[in-house]
């Protein structure tokens, strides 16, 4: 991360929203937390409601680790700026999202549990040199992952749909 420059987002969110949203070659910064990207395969933002009037957006993550990193931004983004995030996860860095998870959630973090201490067992590694590893040909396990996902999700990946196909559902 020595050498890692972070440049705001370039979409159509509220300039409040990417103040607050930068990238960089291998790390996203969100709420104050970075985000390795290289270990993200799943990723989104998600709109949330407050009776007392404080409702922020949280952006969730789902790693190779099978970790869910939940990121509090500290304010509320609109749906529009919702779905143009999560837009730019897919489109940028092919970081999939919720609805193309569905219901299969737990399973798929399960899974990516599971292949992560199987490397690790496999590899004799612990945890932090097997993220060390990962990230440093982070391609070669994205693909080994991907192969753990159900049928419908590798499909759509495989397939590369558009983002125009969101806004129909």
């Amino acid at each position: 991360m020595k050498n890692e420059k972070f440049y705001p987002i370039e979409n159509t969110m509220d300039k409040k929203v990417l103040g607050l949203l930068k990238s960089g070659t291998h790390w996203l910064y969100a709420g104050d937390r970075l985000i390795a990207k290289d270990l993200a395969i799943f990723g989104w933002a998600e709109g949330s409601s407050s009776l007392n009037g404080r409702a922020v957006t949280p952006v969730f993550l789902i790693y190779m680790t099978g970790e869910v990193i939940k990121i509090d931004l500290g304010f509320k983004i609109h749906i529009k700026e919702i779905e143009n995030y999560n837009q730019y996860l897919w489109e940028k860095f092919q970081i999939i999202p919720r609805i193309i998870v569905g219901e299969q959630r737990e399973h798929i973090i399960n899974a990516f549990a599971r292949q992560f201490q199987e490397l690790k067992e496999n590899l004799g590694l612990n945890e932090k040199e097997l993220v060390q590893t990962i990230l440093q040909n982070p391609e070669k396990y994205r693909n080994m992952y991907m192969e753990r996902l159900p049928d419908h999700i590798k499909k759509w990946c495989e397939t590369n749909q558009t983002w125009s196909w969101f806004s129909s559902k």
